[in-house]
């Protein structure tokens, strides 16, 4: 078996030419690579700090400003921010949901309180028209006493003359 071997010869000027001109296209592409990397990391991170961003407005608009909960975050994408902006949005439809079952249960309880003022107005009005009743009904009763006590008085004499009458007439029809 034999070995070949190969062997060639060049200036040295040429080969560092070469080698330099190779490690400086090199340099070259990695510096644009990491440029052109970083660029795309900064407009990725604006995207991302621009889309929170709009959340965190209507966020805050609902938590300072006067709690607007028709408000809803437009949800563009469907990553994880967007999956945060969809929970957010389900979150405060359901306490919009809730708010408004609150106010119908709040205003339906006012009108019960309100019907429940009344009918106690009405029963203390008629209370008030029974107790005067009881009260003309006892003056009544007083009067009528009254009447009947002058009435015995005028009665006891005339039944007293009726049976002393009764008892002279009883004498004479035996005598």
């Amino acid at each position: 078996v034999q070995t070949w071997y190969l062997g060639a010869m060049a200036p040295v000027r040429e080969v560092r030419h070469i080698s330099d001109s190779v490690r400086n296209r090199i340099f070259i592409t990695f510096i644009i690579s990491i440029l052109v990397a970083l660029a795309l990391v900064i407009i990725g991170v604006n995207s991302t700090i621009k889309r929170l961003s709009a959340g965190l407005a209507i966020m805050k608009d609902i938590a300072e400003g006067n709690g607007d909960l028709t408000v809803q975050v437009d949800i563009k994408e469907h990553d994880e921010i967007g999956q945060l902006f969809t929970y957010f949005n389900q979150t405060i439809a359901k306490i919009r949901a809730s708010m408004l079952t609150v106010m119908d249960e709040s205003r339906r309880q006012q009108e019960i309180g309100t019907l429940l003022a009344d009918n106690m107005n009405n029963t203390a009005s008629s209370v008030k028209q029974i107790t005067t009743g009881i009260d003309a009904t006892n003056q009544q009763t007083s009067a009528q006493m009254e009447s009947v006590a002058i009435t015995k008085e005028s009665v006891d004499p005339i039944t007293h003359n009726i049976n002393s009458l009764n008892a002279a007439v009883n004498e004479q029809s035996q005598g």
